[in-house]
């Protein structure tokens, strides 16, 4: 009788090992293929795409500017533009938009490296030349976080 239960001990949990391994795969092509690609270049029309070498040249004039990056295949920058999208409009910034999908570009490499830009999404405010401040939180970003980094950044517009 012990030998029956270990058996069927053993082939139940075989089975759902191997009904892990098989689902895993479909359910991430899943999240992946719920992406909606038209609704995140919908929502990003409202930045002002730029690159690198833009970037750079703004950081040396010590312009001021709100930067966001992120990358349509990600579902976690479609979470937090869903949580801009709530944001008021009459709060939001200008945003610059640094498009991130080629994970290969150096430049897009070498400035991550530079602002310890470990994930995105990404949004910051700089100003003089350097980052200011970041929605550390990315895609759990609130919508009340994110409205107050919008005003954090219009007090600070005001008194330049």
């Amino acid at each position: 009788m012990k030998k029956v239960i270990g058996i069927g001990i053993a082939v139940l949990t075989l089975g759902l090992v191997l009904a892990y391994v098989l689902i895993r795969p479909f359910a991430a092509t899943r999240d992946q293929s719920a992406l909606d690609h038209e609704w995140y270049a919908e929502v990003v029309t409202d930045f002002q795409e730029v690159n690198v070498g833009e970037i750079t040249t703004f950081l040396a004039d010590d312009e001021e500017f709100v930067l966001y990056a992120g990358r349509s295949s990600c579902l976690y920058c479609h979470q937090f533009l869903k949580t801009y999208s709530a944001s008021p409009k009459s709060l939001r910034p200008k945003i610059y938009f640094l498009d991130t999908e080629d994970r290969e570009d150096k430049d897009i490499q070498a400035f991550r490296q530079q602002f310890t830009i470990k994930t995105v999404p990404y949004m910051a405010y700089f100003s003089d030349g350097q980052e200011i401040d970041r929605l550390e939180k990315g895609s759990k970003t609130s919508l009340e976080e994110m409205k107050t980094f919008f005003r954090m950044v219009r007090s600070a517009r005001a008194e330049k």
